[in-house]
């Protein structure tokens, strides 16, 4: 009857383990993924000046706040700052 406790207690332990190894694992891949697709503060700052004075004329100076910062925030979400100047150069060669 001992034994049977000793390997329920190996068995829980080692369940403990793995579901503690997986949350980290998991966790740090969500983290990695953040960092891998962000913009620099510099650069999102860039873009919502240059979205901004381009747009406001268009939809007012409140709405192109609203514009600016929507598109940005998307923007960081899938880009980083190499993706993006990738993409406004493929753009200027057509």
């Amino acid at each position: 009857m001992a034994c049977f406790k000793k390997l329920e207690k190996l068995v829980n332990t080692i369940k403990k383990f793995k579901s503690k190894l997986f949350i980290n694992v998991f966790l740090i891949t969500i983290f990695m993924n953040l960092e891998a697709y962000s913009l620099s503060p510099d650069y999102q700052n860039e873009l919502k000046n240059g979205c901004y004075i381009n747009s406001k004329q268009y939809l007012g100076e409140d709405r192109a706040k609203e514009y600016c910062l929507c598109t940005v925030k998307m923007l960081n979400k899938r880009f980083d700052n190499a993706q993006i100047n990738a993409l406004f150069k493929k753009n200027l060669k057509k």
